[in-house]
């Protein structure tokens, strides 16, 4: 028999208590977890139809409306196994609420999203406890496990569409959570999953820290993430971190540590299930090998990248979805760029109609990329065009350190003019190395 239907007036007094529409509210979800929730959700929220929605979701309210979750109204300990979200039916078997589950695994996740509300302490204790966690070994149930790694993939995809200042907090309360469960009970399965989804997010946050130009904080990430790489045995993680880890040592100027240290990464993941990061590693390294010179070491890498590219999977790791052939694209642009290739005109323009404008980021650095391009070359009107396409990208969402690095190359290639295109542009290039 149906549980009899209640409205949830909390939650839909704190909506209108901001002036927002439910479409206001869809937008704000949409922005926290980068997937689709509809009005018709939220509807079914506020008239009682849906009383326990996803973990997701429910963290995104709270996050959204600024309150605590158990503030929303929701009937957290709700004892009927009608209970799901219809903005995510097909998780509904590996959700911690989802049917037939019973009172214990419920006061389980209540505490669950209790640990949530609060998680969010400063990133230097956040990092601490998990440090501290690594070497004290933890377990939780399967279904919490699955939750919290998918937070953690939801916060990569975040990275591809917001400004790192946005998704930072939201990695360190992650990475504060996970640190609680870790230090629970006793060594196992379970364990290494949560293990190895700490040490992703730590790798994430890092890269987000530099992309903040907080240098030490990055430093102290990746520190984390690779003991957790090494405490779970996944070569892997050492391999993303040592991807991110090449770009910073690219911008203190050493291509060659970079290229280095992207060659020993690649060892790192020559096995089944690792195609997209292998080929990511590969592009990389022909880069820097590119900014060097080494004319048949780069051209090599990039064609390991792009073999390796056309076994890549969606889905291998939450660092290497990212890596879509754009990207592999952007990455060919500039490396033939470095080299003066003769190719390179060719590739750019192939690159051009190839790209979308969902991908914000992506398309920051691409724009970046050809500018970059155009500039070695000696073509400052189109160099100009890309350049400004990739600064409006990267003021108005968040280009990333990638972007902004290419843009400060380029203004060292720019003529010294006083008026015209090229000195407005220089003079924005120069605002951007400022602010950074």
């Amino acid at each position: 028999m149906r549980a009899m239907q209640r409205k949830n007036e909390a939650l839909r007094r704190l909506r209108r208590e901001r002036g927002w529409t439910r479409q206001d509210l869809v937008e704000r979800l949409r922005k926290q977890t980068g997937e689709f929730v509809s009005e018709d959700t939220v509807k079914d929220w506020e008239r009682g139809r849906i009383r326990c929605p996803h973990p997701r979701n429910l963290r995104a309210l709270s996050e959204a409306l600024g309150v605590p979750a158990a503030a929303l109204g929701f009937d957290l300990d709700h004892n009927s196994s009608e209970v799901g979200d219809a903005a995510v039916t097909v998780e509904v078997n590996d959700h911690p609420l989802g049917g037939g589950c019973d009172p214990v695994q419920r006061r389980d996740f209540i505490k669950f999203t209790a640990t949530a509300t609060v998680a969010a302490s400063s990133e230097g204790d956040a990092l601490e406890r998990l440090a501290h966690a690594l070497k004290s070994p933890g377990r939780a149930d399967s279904r919490t496990v699955a939750v919290l790694e998918s937070e953690t993939t939801r916060l990569f995809r975040l990275d591809t569409l917001l400004p790192p200042q946005e998704v930072l907090p939201k990695a360190d309360a992650h990475i504060a959570e996970l640190a609680s469960l870790l230090n629970e009970r006793q060594r196992g399965d379970l364990w290494k999953r949560l293990v190895i989804t700490a040490g992703e997010t730590a790798a994430l946050a890092g890269w987000m820290a530099w992309n903040a130009d907080d240098r030490q904080r990055a430093d102290r990430y990746h520190e984390i993430a690779l003991d957790a790489a090494r405490e779970a045995n996944h070569p892997p993680l050492e391999a993303c971190v040592m991807a991110y880890r090449s770009y910073m040592l690219a911008a203190r100027g050493d291509a060659a540590a970079a290229r280095d240290i992207l060659r020993a990464a690649q060892d790192k993941v020559r096995g089944p299930g690792n195609a997209a990061t292998f080929a990511w590693l590969a592009a990389r390294e022909a880069e820097e090998a590119g900014a060097l010179g080494e004319r048949d070491e780069a051209l090599r890498a990039l064609e390991r990248a792009r073999t390796a590219h056309e076994f890549a999977a969606p889905g291998e790791h939450n660092w290497s979805d990212f890596f879509s052939s754009q990207r592999l694209g952007s990455m060919a642009v500039s490396a033939l760029a470095r080299l003066r290739h003769k190719d390179l005109e060719r590739e750019a323009e192939a690159l051009l109609k190839t790209l979308e404008p969902a991908d914000t980021k992506t398309m920051a650095v691409v724009f970046a990329d050809l500018a970059l391009a155009e500039g070695m070359k000696g073509e400052i009107e189109p160099a100009v065009v890309f350049a400004e396409q990739s600064l409006s990208i990267t003021h108005r969402r968040g280009g990333g350190a990638v972007a902004r690095r290419r843009l400060r190359d380029l203004d060292k290639l720019l003529p010294d003019e006083p008026r015209g295109p090229v000195a407005e542009l220089r003079e924005r290039l120069r605002e951007l190395r400022d602010a950074a």
